[in-house]
């Protein structure tokens, strides 16, 4: 059974934040052809670049979904604890893999620099 709870403003906006997403790639995928051929740089770059593909297939496998279910947490379906918690984790999963992402984009300017 749903229920509809009392309206949101939460997520309204929430698209202008999601912009960052598809630029951190375009941003990485950039880098990593600039490096190509550098070595570790290139491979650090790479590694960025697949770290924030995967952050891409959590959200639209897991986080993505349950938003479609709540209607953005408008709605409260009877498997909301179970929704509740896949949407918890994804989100973890998805910070754990941008603070991954961050630190290998990092590490491979920081190569570079060295060379």
């Amino acid at each position: 059974m749903r229920t509809r709870s009392a309206p949101s403003l939460t997520y309204d906006n929430w698209w202008i934040v999601g912009l960052s997403a598809p630029l951190a790639v375009l941003n990485v995928l950039a880098l990593t052809v600039t490096l190509r051929g550098t070595g570790a740089s290139f491979t650090f770059a790479l590694i960025a670049l697949l770290l924030l593909i995967g952050e891409f297939v959590v959200f639209w496998g897991f986080t993505a979904p349950v938003n479609r279910a709540t209607d953005n947490w408008t709605m409260l379906p009877g498997n909301l604890e179970q929704l509740r918690a896949q949407w918890e984790y994804s989100h973890a999963a998805r910070a754990f893999l941008y603070v991954l992402a961050m630190g290998t984009r990092v590490m491979s300017v920081l190569d570079w620099r060295n060379q």
